[in-house]
């Protein structure tokens, strides 16, 4: 998936724990790289790209 519009410091991105093993939001951001202007966050198959968003940090994340 990819988000286009994100907003660090006033959007959030929402995960629910289950299937995924996370508990924190420091278990997203070990998942999360920065890759040119864009954050890439990979779980297993499961892919999201924050275009522009270099600078997502766990503040930016809320965990269900």
């Amino acid at each position: 998936d990819t988000i286009s519009d994100f907003i660090h410091g006033t959007d959030k991105l929402q995960f629910t724990a289950a299937g995924l093993g996370i508990t924190t939001a420091a278990d997203v951001m070990s998942h999360a790289t920065v890759g040119g202007s864009d954050t890439v966050i990979t779980f297993s198959s499961d892919i999201i790209t924050l275009t522009g968003v270099t600078n997502l940090s766990s503040s930016d994340i809320l965990i269900a």
